[in-house]
């Protein structure tokens, strides 16, 4: 078992899960200590699905603190387990988060999935302790990400934590619009007049082309998810993206440095009525985050810095309701 204590997490063995012994210890001096340790993982995964070549993760979130503007965040450890303390690699001797949002907070993965599955299944809260109380919902309060696998895959000479949204998923996909080495015109021509609510985009892009999309665009609203070339970044733009006065913090630019990127940039974009789940470089760069637009604000279209650049692939997608999904064939 193993339990937040405060800035430090710590293991325990039970033979019967009633009579428990201590085993060890660890966080004192790695890592983020900006709010207080909560929600631990621990779970070992193959490097690049190689068996023979594996690695523990362990997951920490650290509540918000007042003194730090991002607020409630998941960082991850990778290292060895003996059964009783969990020793860090090099790489995790610097800060790593899983996501780069603000809302993918206290997640944990999925326990006793069947052997012959073999995927690594983790969920998150959307939300963040910042200004979870006081987000302008009626009727609910907060959600939950997309569920989504966990891999490691080694990037610039590191095992890094990968997420991918669960194949299941694909289920709920309606398709929409397909298009191939597309310019941004012919792609606001075939999206004029579109009105989703729930939507997926998958769009390709050659290397150091800056584009993306606008989302949930209105004529004072929108929220902008792409790809900074010169950085090489995925980032979202949620400061205009609706209301945003319930605090002061809210309104803002995210953004994930693409490790080790492809010659290919790839983006897929999960839009619902009150958040953006984005994810590129394969799913190593990935960004959660909760939006608030008005109901008039339902217009989608793409950019690109330059006007010859084309997307070399978009697939656009309605997303049906889960009950809806788990009639589809």
């Amino acid at each position: 078992m193993i339990v937040a204590c405060g800035q430090t997490v710590c293991l325990y063995h039970s033979p019967d899960l009633i009579h428990w012994t201590f085993a060890s210890e660890f966080g004192a001096g790695i890592g983020s200590h900006d709010g207080v340790w909560e929600c631990p993982d621990l779970f070992p995964l193959p490097v690049d699905g190689d068996k023979d070549n594996v690695k523990w993760v362990m997951l920490v979130s650290i509540g918000a603190d007042p003194a730090f503007e991002e607020g409630s965040r998941t960082q991850y450890f990778t290292g060895s387990f003996d059964g009783t303390v969990f020793t860090p690699d090099e790489a995790s001797q610097r800060i790593r988060w899983m996501d780069y949002g603000r809302d993918n907070y206290a997640g944990v993965s999925w326990s006793d999935l069947p052997e012959e599955d073999g995927r690594r299944l983790f969920i998150g809260w959307m939300s963040n302790w910042m200004y979870a109380p006081q987000t302008p919902t009626e009727g609910f309060r907060g959600a939950m990400t997309i569920p989504r696998e966990l891999s490691l895959e080694t990037r610039n000479g590191e095992a890094m934590l990968i997420q991918k949204p669960a194949k299941e998923l694909e289920a709920a996909r309606i398709p929409v619009l397909s298009l191939k080495n597309a310019s941004v015109q012919e792609i606001n021509a075939a999206c004029a007049g579109l009105e989703l609510d729930a939507y997926l985009i998958e769009a390709k892009l050659p290397r150091g082309t800056s584009a993306g999309f606008r989302i949930k665009a209105g004529a004072q609203e929108q929220t902008v998810a792409g790809i900074n070339a010169q950085t090489e970044e995925l980032y979202v733009d949620r400061s205009a993206s609706g209301k945003a006065d319930f605090h002061s913090l809210f309104a803002g630019v995210h953004s994930a440095k693409l490790a080790a990127p492809a010659e290919v940039y790839d983006l897929s974009i999960y839009v619902d009525r009150s958040s953006v789940e984005v994810f590129a470089g394969g799913g190593q760069a990935v960004i959660t985050d909760l939006i608030y637009p008005g109901p008039s604000s339902a217009g989608l279209a793409a950019f690109t810095e330059q006007e010859e650049q084309v997307f070399l692939s978009l697939e656009l997608y309605e997303l049906a309701s889960s009950a809806a999904a788990g009639g589809r064939k």
